[in-house]
């Protein structure tokens, strides 16, 4: 299986027959043991490709509406922070940190909802909202007068909440403007898992409230820091107020990160896109692939004896999600690189959450 297989589109159904009118559906899709080869004449990454993209001014531009997963992020404890530096955002309701599906965010949901109304409030006057487990810290117009044009003037500004023990704050460009809750609350768990940035959880629609426009130092620290801390984040960046030893995810798109947090992705703190962004190596995995705006696909490399290999298990796929016909799948937040396994016997386990599979390809994306 290498380059000169090419992509049509046909559904490979779970009961073995090949239509060109199946419906989205799901399952569990295993092949025979197989060999791919590496790609010769390798291409090199675009500087500018897919959803999100790093920009060379060293900042996360979203294009389309896209999520961005941040492993390790599900137990925060009795305290924490949730920053980002955004800039020339799109106007309307953008979605930043989120462990959410939909509904009303009840007592005891464990859900959470960071986001903002860009270019103008919400109908009821919020600019800036942080909801968490039933407690709904909001910023009005009248706690930031000047947001309208501040939102809007292409400057890059400072979001940030802070969580401890049941009592939120919120701030822009390091001022509080809101606060709420009651002290003595449990530890924050996440009932649906780790926080995404950009947008919610299935079933909520990729294309709910996502968000679009450029962002930078996306922050979560395990802690809440204090007022003092969080008017240094926003005039000095995350390295003025964070210890490389504690845990968190910092991503950042300039390279090389000053310093990695605890349990970030990669080797030096940079950032790690999910498929669909800049991921890129020499030999990909691509789909030929259609997803409802719920649905997903993830896919595990296995031994032929069936054992998962390590690094390319179904837990450490990034959720693929889109309609396209060369779809790369990445693994670990990102990593799309498989020339380390060419010519090595291998068996492909993919899953289905209503969606199609129609061709699957080993090499680099011939579309432009």
């Amino acid at each position: 299986m290498g380059e000169s297989c090419g992509i049509r589109r046909y559904s490979l159904r779970l009961d073995g027959f090949v239509s060109l009118q199946a419906p989205l559906g799901g399952g569990t899709l295993l092949t025979k043991p197989f060999t791919f080869a590496a790609t010769g004449n390798p291409r090199p990454a675009p500087p500018l490709a897919g959803p999100v993209v790093k920009t060379p001014d060293g900042e996360i531009q979203f294009r389309e509406p896209a999520i961005l997963s941040l492993p390790g992020t599900q137990e925060l404890g009795r305290g924490f922070t949730l920053a980002v530096t955004v800039r020339a955002v799109q106007a309307g309701h953008r979605r930043l940190f989120s462990a959410y599906n939909g509904g009303a965010i009840q007592p005891g949901g464990r859900e959470l909802v960071f986001d903002a109304f860009f270019g103008s409030p919400s109908p009821q006057g919020d600019c800036v909202r942080f909801w968490f487990d039933g407690l709904q810290v909001s910023a009005k117009t009248a706690d930031i007068p000047d947001w309208t044009e501040v939102s809007q003037s292409g400057e890059p500004y400072q979001l940030a909440a802070t969580w401890q023990d049941g009592v939120g704050t919120l701030y822009v460009n390091g001022k509080r403007v809101a606060q709420a809750g009651t002290p003595d609350a449990q530890p924050a768990t996440l009932r649906l898992g780790d926080l995404r940035f950009g947008e919610d959880y299935p079933p909520t629609s990729v294309v709910n409230e996502p968000f679009l426009g450029l962002a930078d130092d996306i922050l979560v620290l395990k802690r809440a820091l204090a007022e003092e801390d969080i008017a240094r984040l926003a005039a000095d960046g995350p390295q003025a107020v964070v210890q490389n030893t504690e845990p968190g995810v910092w991503y950042r798109a300039d390279e090389p990160a000053p310093l990695r947090l605890a349990d970030a992705l990669g080797g030096d703190g940079t950032i790690n896109l999910p498929a669909g962004g800049t991921a890129w190596g020499d030999t990909q995995l691509l789909l030929n692939a259609s997803t409802s705006a719920a649905g997903s696909v993830r896919c595990e490399l296995q031994t032929p004896d069936g054992v998962p290999l390590p690094g390319f298990t179904l837990a450490e796929c990034d959720e693929l999600y889109g309609d396209g016909m060369e779809l790369p799948v990445s693994w670990r937040g990102g990593e799309t690189e498989l020339k380390e396994l060419a010519g090595r016997a291998l068996r492909l386990k993919v899953v289905l959450n209503d969606a199609d599979l129609y061709a699957i390809r080993f090499g680099q994306p011939a579309l432009p």
